[in-house]
Formats: structure tokens, C-alpha cells, sequence
């Protein structure tokens, strides 16, 4: 089994939370980059920010509540990859390079 395959079997495992901690790490480094804080709100988790909208929320905890929900009405649906790539970049599809980043966290 290659190293990518290992890291991939791993993070099928993770729970939501683990999910969700990492796509905040990837969004805005743990916060550090978060558009939001300058209107003094957050979306650390680059949720509902893309062309069309840039969301900002009242509270951290509002904002994961948010991404935990979308993750967890996806779930069963989509495969890991697909889901990150569909949160990422709005496609389906079975490997991109924000699902590799994940993979390396």
C-alpha cells in the first residue's frame, strides 16, 4: 500500500469534527486569514464564500454549526475526495489538490 493510499484509508475514518478542524486549517490557517475578522465577524472555514457571495457570521461556533451540517448531509453521499473538492472548488470530482492538501494534515 503507497503512502497516499494509507493517508486516504485514515481519513475515511475521521469524524465530522476532524473533518471540519481541518478544512478550518486549510481555509485560514486555524483563523489566521479569515476575511470576516476585518467586519468583526467570522468564516475562518471558507463557507459560502466563492463568486456569487461572501458570507460572514456572528460567531465561530455559527459558522462550524454551518460547515458541520453541510459535511454531515454529504457524507453518505459523496466520497471524502468528492466532497472536499465539491466544498473547495464547487466540482465533483475524485482528486484534487485542496483533497491532497487534506490528506497531508
Amino acid at each position: 500500500m503507497n503512502q497516499e493510499t494509507r493517508l486516504e484509508v485514515r481519513a475515511k475514518k475521521q469524524s465530522i469534527k476532524e473533518i471540519v478542524d481541518k478544512i478550518y486549517i486549510l481555509e485560514s490557517s486555524g483563523g489566521k486569514n479569515d476575511h470576516c475578522l476585518k467586519e468583526g465577524l467570522k468564516n475562518g472555514y471558507g463557507f459560502r464564500v466563492n463568486k456569487r457571495e461572501q458570507v460572514c457570521y456572528q460567531s465561530h461556533e455559527e459558522v462550524r454549526t454551518e460547515v458541520e451540517l453541510w459535511i454531515s448531509n454529504r457524507m453518505d453521499k459523496m466520497t471524502l475526495a468528492e466532497m472536499l473538492c465539491v466544498y473547495n472548488k464547487g466540482l465533483k470530482v475524485n482528486n484534487c489538490t485542496y483533497y491532497k492538501k487534506f490528506l497531508n494534515l
